[in-house]
């Protein structure tokens, strides 16, 4: 089970789906505004993301507690591309 404190080494590899729905505290794959590199972010949430009912506002916290959070209202703050669904090491 992936959750707070966790950590993603070198050579982690990554499964995203793009159809799942992200319950809060979800690792997910997302793309601010004005960005052209994909973020790894968590969750955090009252309620659960869905791609036909996504919910406004929610924010998109980073591994790294320095980092400060993504606050997303609408839609064009940030795509959501999918959750994280797997990790292996990749040795």
């Amino acid at each position: 089970m992936i959750g707070p404190g966790d950590s993603f080494p070198p050579g982690t590899d990554m499964i995203f789906d793009p159809d799942r729905a992200i319950a809060p505290g979800d690792y997910l794959l997302c793309l601010p505004a004005n960005s052209e590199t994909p973020m790894l972010r968590r969750l955090q949430s009252n309620f659960a993301y869905l791609r036909s009912a996504p919910r406004y506002p929610f924010k998109l916290i980073a591994i790294n507690p320095d980092t400060a959070p993504l606050f997303v209202e609408t839609a064009e703050d940030c795509a959501i591309i999918g959750r994280l669904i797997h990790t292996m090491r990749n040795w």
